[in-house]
């Protein structure tokens, strides 16, 4: 998987948030974890939406990654 480099990808800005969460629905939690970080590097209502709801997710690197990606987000 390449490196994602999360600053230019946050110039995609909360309309991207639709389709990362789409990722993160997925079955590849390293690809849902990516996205929950860039969620939060791009920030917003829907950004936190998101993040808040991949924190019950069934898979536990789901939602340490929605944990990591909302102190992130509070951080900016």
């Amino acid at each position: 998987m390449a490196k994602v480099d999360y600053d230019d990808a946050a110039a995609l800005g909360p309309q991207a948030v639709p389709h990362l969460s789409t990722l993160v629905a997925g079955a590849d939690t390293v690809l849902a974890a990516k996205a929950l970080y860039l969620a939060g590097v791009i920030g917003g209502p829907a950004a936190k939406a998101l993040l808040d709801a991949a924190a019950g997710h069934p898979d536990p690197i789901v939602r340490i990654a929605a944990s990591a990606a909302l102190r992130t987000m509070r951080s900016r």
